[in-house]
């Protein structure tokens, strides 16, 4: 039994370990939430593991790996701003046949709220829709 006591340790160390790495979207916004990341990186780390919890769960319809384009829009610079700067890849290709529009605007008490809308390019049809609420604040304002 003592030989394999070594053997074991690593595995129990090991197993939680490999499970972690698999859910790379909870590091993520584990590590953005934790360390002394700015206010807009934390935002937008949470936002892309929002799309990654969609993803997983089936919660987003097919058209949404068939995106052509992405077209941002927001009353807010700094949000702009923020997508340039720390931009989320949701994987457009010159053969799809959606296009992906994003309205995000500033909560009053420092949340964001983000709008998709699925937009079918052949008939111009939005054929799904989803708003999402962060309440991350966004500045280190108080």
């Amino acid at each position: 039994m003592r030989k394999f006591l070594p053997v074991i340790v690593v595995l129990l160390i090991l197993a939680p370990m490999g499970w972690w790495a698999g859910h790379r979207y909870l590091h993520m916004t584990f590590m953005s939430l934790f360390i002394k990341a700015p206010p807009e990186k934390k935002f937008m780390d949470a936002w892309e593991a929002d799309i990654q919890h969609l993803r997983e769960v089936k919660a987003l319809p097919p058209g949404f790996s068939d995106l052509k384009a992405i077209k941002l829009s927001s009353t807010s610079e700094h949000l702009k701003k923020m997508f340039k700067k720390y931009p989320i890849h949701f994987g457009t290709t010159d053969k799809g046949h959606y296009t992906l529009e994003i309205y995000m605007d500033e909560l009053e008490d420092g949340g964001v709220i983000v709008q998709y809308d699925l937009v079918e390019q052949k008939s111009g049809n939005t054929v799904w829709e989803l708003a999402r609420t962060f309440p991350q604040k966004i500045t280190n304002k108080n």
